[in-house]
């Protein structure tokens, strides 16, 4: 792989393949990070690349290797980042681009994908965490809570890896990789 620059402090990846059939562009989730498609996710980046796909990635901020306050991420400028993305790639390839996003990943590519749905040939979305209908009034609590604090953290009743999967290796190797966001959840997610 090769680096990939979106925007300042945000750390990108781009793994390309001779004539590619198509181009991906992955969006990880919460806590999680790009280069973990690589090894970990059922080798998701190498096996795209062996069915002649290249693979375009970035860890949002505050995570993996990007800049900002680890776990914290804005939504909205983690929108803004992969229409930026989006927009490098469409001028930059010619073949179909599709738009891969896991867990929060998803709700951010639901939310380019609606913001601007040009250039897009397909979207997957694997366990996105698409918003639940809250009350109105409560949604606005928890709105101002995040922009007053939004790194007060948001009391889980168990290890954010526990919910990773049912996989005790899986989570045993999560729990131990540094890379990780492993504390608690913020307001500003």
């Amino acid at each position: 792989w090769r680096t990939w620059s979106v925007a300042p402090g945000i750390s990108g990846y781009a793994w390309e393949v001779a004539q590619p059939r198509a181009v991906v562009l992955l969006q990880h989730g919460y806590a999680d990070y790009a280069l973990r498609f690589v090894s970990e996710h059922h080798q998701l980046i190498p096996r795209l690349c062996d069915a002649g796909i290249s693979v375009y990635a970035y860890d949002l901020h505050g995570h993996g290797y990007s800049a900002g306050t680890r776990g914290v991420v804005d939504v909205r400028q983690a929108v803004a980042d992969h229409l930026v993305a989006r927009q490098l790639l469409a001028t930059s390839q010619s073949q179909p681009l599709f738009l891969v996003g896991h867990s929060l990943g998803g709700l951010i590519t639901a939310a380019s994908l609606l913001s601007n749905p040009t250039g897009v040939a397909g979207v997957i979305m694997m366990s996105p965490a698409l918003p639940q209908s809250f009350p109105a009034p409560l949604r606005g609590i928890v709105n101002l809570l995040a922009r007053m604090a939004p790194q007060r953290a948001v009391p889980l009743p168990a290890a954010p890896e526990a919910g990773l999967s049912r996989d005790a290796d899986y989570i045993a190797r999560a729990t131990a990789d540094p890379i990780i966001y492993h504390d608690q959840v913020p307001l500003l997610v």
